[in-house]
């Protein structure tokens, strides 16, 4: 038995001598071979040897270890040579988001912001990173909502604005916070509606579908739906519009639905849109995105492009609503 384990040993101990002692440019190119096959788990040995031997000095290497690492739900490691491609600055932004995409997964929040942070000062404007770290504080922000602590809330929402302007998501938890605890009146100005309605004709889009799909689309939503594939224009028809252009019930054979379950079931983007009848199918224009309540996409977009601020824009879409500071 001392015998076996002796050789066990002396076995282990050979074939780390040789792996650490392999040619280094055998090893990037099998690690190479390996990473463009998706074998990760072995591009990552390859990797991480060829690393070892040398310092830790390349940094393209390191960089590829780390993705390596991720994909084999290695966090550590992953962290460990995102971390060296950041200090030698190589690949920065990615690196970036890769180390904090591993500190999230070994649940270091602090250190998880704290890295995003860091990486938009290293690379200013770049949208992942931006969008992150936005993205954290609207999460906070949602969870210091369900717990009750509106105070809270309302300060990551406005973090997450202060970072990303035209985060859509943060304007919407910000100003329906708002609303809730005091504002009285959704906007509906109508000159305002109009604008937003002018503004979004810039988006439309067209959609043609012909009529077996039409007729599957449905039947496979709804048991029971009768329709017939033949004379649509009869069996498909807008019973109610909103004041502001939004369907808000459709007839669709012997049932009635929502205009927004209409538009999902189609893959529409928005209840604003407009039916044409054709002998070959049904072509549906559809305008903006969205069932127009709460913000506009495109119009606080292009606020925020133009300079407003997070304040602005959430006035435009709710008044009585009160921003402190």
């Amino acid at each position: 038995m001392k015998k076996l384990i002796l050789s066990l040993a002396l076995c282990c101990a050979a074939t780390n001598f040789f792996a650490q002692n392999a040619d280094p440019a055998q090893l990037v190119n099998e690690g190479k071979a390996a990473l463009e096959s998706k074998n990760y788990q072995v591009a990552f040995t390859k990797f991480s040897t060829y690393l070892t031997q040398t310092n830790n000095q390349d940094s393209v290497i390191a960089f590829n270890c780390g993705v390596c690492a991720d994909k084999i739900k290695k966090p550590a490691e992953a962290l460990k040579y995102f971390d060296i491609a950041v200090q030698k600055e190589y690949n920065l932004a990615n690196a970036y988001i890769g180390k904090a995409g591993a500190l999230k997964d070994l649940k270091k929040n602090d250190e998880y912001v704290a890295t995003l942070k860091e990486g938009l000062e290293a690379v200013p404007g770049n949208k992942t990173l931006t969008k992150l770290y936005a993205t954290y504080y609207v999460n906070q922000g949602i969870l210091a909502q369900r717990a009750k602590k509106n105070s809270a809330a309302e300060d990551a929402f406005k973090q997450a604005l202060e970072i990303q302007p035209n985060n859509v998501n943060a304007l919407n938890s910000l100003g329906t916070l708002l609303y809730s605890q005091g504002a009285t009146t959704l906007k509906t100005d109508a000159e305002k509606a109009k604008v937003e309605f002018k503004e979004a004709k810039e988006y439309f889009v067209v959609k043609t579908v012909n009529n077996k799909d039409f007729v599957n689309a449905f039947e496979k939503a709804y048991d029971g739906l009768t329709l017939d594939k033949k004379g649509l224009d009869k069996q498909v028809q807008v019973v109610s519009v909103s004041s502001d252009g939004y369907v808000s019930k459709m007839q669709v054979g012997n049932m009635v639905m929502t205009g927004s379950t209409f538009a999902k079931i189609l893959g529409l983007n928005s209840p604003n849109y407009k039916i044409e009848y054709m002998d070959s199918g049904v072509k549906i224009t559809t305008t903006g995105v969205g069932d127009g309540f709460g913000v506009g996409v495109y119009t606080a977009q292009n606020m925020a492009k133009s300079g407003a601020t997070y304040e602005d824009i959430l006035k435009t879409f709710y008044s009585g609503v009160s921003i402190g500071t």
